[in-house]
Order: structure tokens, then C-alpha cells, then sequence
């Protein structure tokens, strides 16, 4: 069995790396996660005491890009580019750095970011990402050679989440009627998202009381929370759940709804998207990041990003083409279906097989 650290918590809801790590172990793989971090030198401490000989991060939280302390940042910067000196160079440590987003979503110093991260990408052995267009920023963003970096796909949610509830009883779960038309924005809820745009569009419709919209995701930010309120106030066609969802509920927002919409205003992999395709759910997103790789004009409206008008017009051509919808959903049914975990593992073995 090939061992292979992951710089990550071991996740207890985080089916990418619930599935990933299923299917590598039947390929003679095991992803290692880290059960505590100490303070001082995590990755060496545990390396040291260890056999691995391949660190694979996949977010760089250690270093902290969402402190507004600078100082704690930088010497937190210093001691993981340490870290990462001393396990290649004394103990011939290979390191990958998968890309999930270009930039921390609540980064203070961005700048300081981007030139940490261009140095860092010069120090790891190889950067993976999950689409085209990811590849093409992280060339030009951080001047990375472009045969240094690969692309591994997302996977996708089947077998995941419950799929047994009926539309019907989904709806009456949510208090909806059966011709009611419901636009879901589904998952975390923070402003990189864009909800607050996608709700101003949504005030901008010409109404109609079976024209709904559910917003339902945890949310952290008490401030944003209230700016989402007080935009949404007065329209009864707009609910909001702030709460975690749990899994066995997954399904009810998802079967209920008859289009997903993320308004991102910037992204690079969406897994809610692969969610929505795995529950059979026709899409409305920006032409941004992987959007445009993992969906077509079959089973998705997609707009421009940098339209002002965009995302209202997409939501009236929604509205108006309600009865391809659920076509719509079963061709990105059928899509999610390349995005399989066997597959996908096969192409990490592949990766870890190289060091």
C-alpha cells in the first residue's frame, strides 16, 4: 500500500475526499490525513516519525491568508516555506499542490498572497487542477510552466447523497405548490457568490406568486446575512435556511427545484455544480473558471459574467423555457456521469506513480 499525506484534516462530510480515498485504496493507495496540527513544524513532525514521501496539499489554510494580522502571516508564511524546503531538500519529500481556487475567499492581502503563492508554485514538484481554463490562470498568474501542470477533474455525487424523495413530496417538505417555478441557490453563503446579485435580479423579475426562490446554505457572516435580508425584504417569493443542511436533506432541495443558479462573480471549481448535475438539475451560471469544461448550452444558461444584465435576462429565459428544464436536467445527468471516481483515481495513481 502507497502512502500519501494529504496537508488536510480528515474530513467527516467532504465526499471528494471521502470518494477519492475509497477508490485509491482498491488501487493500492492511501491518502493520509492529518488527525491534529501542532504548533510548531506540523508537516515535519509527522514526516519525520513517517515513511511517506509525497505531501499532497490541497489548500494552503496553514498559512493563514484570512488573518488580518500581518505579521501572524507572514511568519506563518515563513515557517510552512520552511517546512517545504527542509522535507525536499533533507528528506526528499515530493510535494503537489492542487489548485482548488486561485486565491483565498476571504483573503486580506491579496497581494502578499499572490506573490507567496507564484514562490511557492516554484517549490512544489508538480500542481494539478480540475479544468482548462484553471491551467491557463495558474500559467499566467502565478508564471507557472505549463508542463508542470496537470489536469485531475472534480468528481461527481453519485452515491453520496439520498435520492428517493419524490418532486411532490419535496415540494410539500418545502411548502410549495406543484406549479410553483423554484430557482434554488444551494450551499455555503458567501459573498464571492454573488447571491446578493442574484437576488436584486430576482426583485427585478416581473412577479408572479408561483415564481420562488430558495436560498439555503450556512452562513457565518452575520453582516452579509443581514445585507441578503434587508435586500430580499418586503418579496414573499424569497425563503432563505441559514442552516447547515444536513445530507439526508440534500435531496429535498435539489428534487424540488427546477433549476440550480450560482451567480458566482469568481470561481474556479464549483462542486456544487457537479451536485446539481448528479441530481439531474438543469443549471444557470456565469461563463467563469470550470464552469464552461463541465457544462454545455444543452443542459445549462450560461451567461457573461460581466453583463449587468446578464443574469436577469438568464433568469427570464429560465422562466420562460420552464418546459425544457427537465431535459436539460437529464443531459447534465448523463454529463456527470465521465466525472466517475474510478476514473478519476486511476489518474492519481498515475501521479503518485511518478515520484
Amino acid at each position: 500500500m502507497k502512502n500519501v499525506l494529504l496537508l488536510l484534516k480528515e474530513p467527516s462530510k467532504d465526499y471528494y475526499f471521502i470518494r477519492l480515498n475509497e477508490e485509491l485504496q482498491k488501487l493500492g493507495v492511501k491518502l493520509i490525513f492529518f488527525k491534529k496540527f501542532n504548533k510548531i513544524f506540523p508537516i515535519i513532525r509527522k514526516i519525520l516519525f513517517s515513511k511517506y514521501r509525497i505531501l499532497h496539499i490541497h489548500w494552503l489554510f496553514i498559512v493563514g491568508f484570512d488573518s488580518r494580522r500581518k505579521l501572524k502571516l507572514i511568519l506563518n508564511s515563513l515557517t510552512f516555506m520552511s517546512e517545504i524546503f527542509l522535507i525536499k531538500h533533507l528528506l526528499n519529500v515530493k510535494v503537489i499542490w492542487t489548485v482548488h481556487n486561485l486565491f483565498n475567499h476571504d483573503s486580506f492581502y491579496l497581494n502578499f498572497e499572490k506573490s507567496f503563492k507564484r514562490i511557492f508554485s516554484k517549490k512544489v514538484d508538480l500542481i494539478t487542477c480540475h479544468c482548462r481554463e484553471a491551467k491557463k490562470k495558474i500559467h499566467r498568474i502565478f508564471s507557472v510552466p505549463l508542463n508542470k501542470i496537470l489536469i485531475i477533474p472534480h468528481g461527481n455525487y453519485f452515491n453520496c447523497y439520498k435520492d428517493d424523495i419524490t418532486q411532490k413530496n419535496a415540494r410539500n417538505y418545502l411548502k410549495l405548490e406543484t406549479n410553483d417555478f423554484l430557482i434554488l441557490h444551494f450551499g455555503r453563503i458567501r459573498p464571492y457568490k454573488g447571491i446578493d446579485t442574484l437576488i436584486e435580479s430576482f426583485n427585478n423579475l416581473k412577479m408572479n406568486n408561483h415564481i420562488k426562490l430558495i436560498i439555503a446554505g450556512e452562513i457565518f457572516d452575520e453582516k452579509y446575512k443581514k445585507y441578503l435580508l434587508t435586500l430580499a425584504k418586503g418579496n414573499k417569493n424569497i425563503t432563505f435556511n441559514f442552516d447547515y443542511i444536513p445530507d439526508d436533506e440534500v435531496q429535498i432541495y435539489m428534487k424540488a427545484a427546477d433549476i440550480l443558479v450560482t451567480p458566482y462573480q469568481r470561481i474556479l471549481t464549483s462542486g456544487e455544480i457537479l451536485l446539481a448535475m448528479t441530481f439531474g438539475k438543469a443549471i444557470l451560471a456565469p461563463k467563469l473558471g470550470c464552469i464552461t469544461d463541465v457544462l454545455d448550452n444543452q443542459g445549462s444558461i450560461l451567461y457573461d459574467a460581466n453583463n449587468k444584465e446578464a443574469l436577469n435576462q438568464a433568469l427570464e429565459l429560465a422562466i420562460k423555457n420552464k418546459e425544457k428544464l427537465e431535459q436539460m436536467g437529464k443531459h447534465n445527468y448523463n454529463l456527470a456521469k465521465k466525472f466517475e471516481w474510478a476514473w478519476i483515481s486511476k489518474k492519481w495513481l498515475d501521479v503518485y506513480s511518478m515520484f
